[in-house]
């Protein structure tokens, strides 16, 4: 997936989005997951990234459905805060990402050239 591509799903249908959050997340072992969806190389820093993504996407939408454990009640304003912080993410992310692809296979075959 691009990053436009989830930067487009946060922005738009909520609904849209907690439907694919739910089938995409429900599938997904581990934060490498995340990683590979979004094309980060599979290394510390992206993992830090991409779980701030999740994050941010995940309490958006619990905020925006209904928090469990607050009676379900829906706290729209914070659930914005929360999709604006996914999308920085997303977009400052990006531009992280594409520099850890051209630096990352240089850090592996330093350190695991065999």
């Amino acid at each position: 997936m691009e990053s436009h591509e989830l930067i487009e799903l946060v922005n738009g249908d909520k609904t849209k989005l907690q439907k694919w959050f739910d089938n995409f997340d429900s599938q997904s072992n581990n934060i490498n997951d995340w990683q590979r969806l979004l094309n980060y190389p599979l290394e510390t820093y992206s993992c830090q990234i991409c779980h701030k993504i999740r994050t941010s996407i995940m309490t958006g939408l619990s905020f925006h459905f209904g928090v469990r454990h607050l009676n379900a009640v829906k706290l729209p304003s914070i659930a914005q805060l929360h999709f604006v912080d996914a999308v920085n993410y997303i977009e400052k992310g990006e531009k992280i990402r594409k520099e850890l692809q051209s630096i990352y296979p240089k850090i592996s075959e330093l350190l695991y050239k065999s």
